[in-house]
């Protein structure tokens, strides 16, 4: 009976992803925790749930979370299950961290076009890292950071390999959302696809508008009632 060979290497392939996944979940699980830091998020979440806004004391409006995307998703999931915030948020980061590392790996393989076994060292080094297992929860937006990483790595290959670019400039666009400072990885991440697709300057700024949508859209003021005080919003870092 002959082996195909190309059959063999996506069984490996496949496997060695569950597998990661399966050690990171492990890990993570075993190493569940949250935060202070955590607990604020969790407290304005409360609040967004509630009907107040996404506020840390009513009437108040001061910016107490680091990650706008982080807060809605939260809220989202909570609010959907009612379960409460505070699990919701350290199941989601982990569910994230995991999804990472998934990520990483399908785009590691679809770089190679899926020809050759994988051996994911650059994986293996990060899940024998003890701080990688604690915040892959910690109540904190760092799994979603992790996860919006690994999914643009991937989308980002399968753009360079004739894929759709459109849902790689969507998500490259999430990057403030996510994480204020991962504005400065979203410039290496859409210069690197305009050098792989070659698009021209207009096809360039249709991308550049179109994940600078949602950005920019959730910075646009909203009125604030009339019987609130006017006291000017305050980026707090969470």
């Amino acid at each position: 009976m002959r082996i195909d060979p190309r059959r063999s290497v996506r069984t490996w392939n496949r496997t060695i992803t569950v597998a990661a996944a399966a050690v990171m979940g492990l890990a993570g699980w075993q190493n569940r925790w949250i935060s202070d830091d955590g607990l604020i998020a969790v407290r304005t979440v409360r609040q967004l749930v509630a009907g107040n806004g996404p506020v840390f004391n009513i009437g108040e409006r001061v910016e107490a979370n680091t990650s706008m995307a982080w807060t809605c998703l939260v809220a989202l999931v909570s609010w959907m299950s009612r379960s409460d915030v505070a699990y919701v948020s350290v199941m989601l980061g982990l569910v994230c961290t995991v999804g990472a590392v998934v990520f990483a790996m399908l785009g590691a393989m679809a770089l190679h076009d899926g020809s050759r076994p994988l051996l994911p060292a650059g994986v293996l080094i990060v899940l024998a890292l003890p701080p990688f297992w604690e915040f892959a929860t910690s109540g904190l937006e760092t799994g979603l950071a992790f996860a919006w990483i690994g999914s643009s790595w991937w989308l980002l290959v399968r753009a360079a390999s004739g894929g759709p670019a459109l849902p790689l400039v969507v998500v490259l666009g999430l990057a403030p959302l996510v994480r204020p400072e991962l504005a400065l990885v979203y410039p290496v991440f859409f210069a690197a696809l305009l050098v792989l697709r070659q698009p021209g300057w207009r096809g360039a700024a249709r991308w550049f508008a179109v994940s600078m949508a949602l950005p920019v859209a959730c910075q646009i003021p909203h009125p604030m009632d009339e019987d609130q005080p006017s006291t000017p919003i305050l980026g707090v870092r969470g």
